[in-house]
């Protein structure tokens, strides 16, 4: 039995903007993080402790600093391949019922 597939193109441009809200907040929290973690500073001690500490602490926040554009850029591809899904299904049904009509 073929199975069946219902896509609610008109849904899925709908979630659009949502995609662009993410991505924006997505972005500012990235801001927010920069501004706080570039006035902190280096806090912490130049002893033994206060050196591994630090080691860890610059790899971590690095990381957290490179994964947000990717993340936003990442929202930003999304939001565009469900439009295209969107494009394609209209495409589809249209040519679907150019063939009955």
């Amino acid at each position: 039995m073929a199975e069946t597939l219902r896509v609610n193109a008109v849904g899925l441009r709908n979630a659009g903007p949502g995609f662009v809200s993410l991505s924006s907040s997505v972005a500012e929290a990235l801001h927010r993080l920069a501004v706080t973690l570039d006035a902190e500073g280096e806090c912490w001690g130049t002893d033994e402790m206060g050196v591994t500490f630090a080691q860890s602490y610059a790899l971590a926040a690095q990381q957290v600093r490179d994964a947000f554009p990717v993340l936003h850029d990442g929202i930003t591809e999304v939001r565009a391949a469900v439009l295209v899904v969107a494009d394609d299904v209209d495409a589809a049904d249209e040519r679907a019922l150019s063939r009955l009509g």
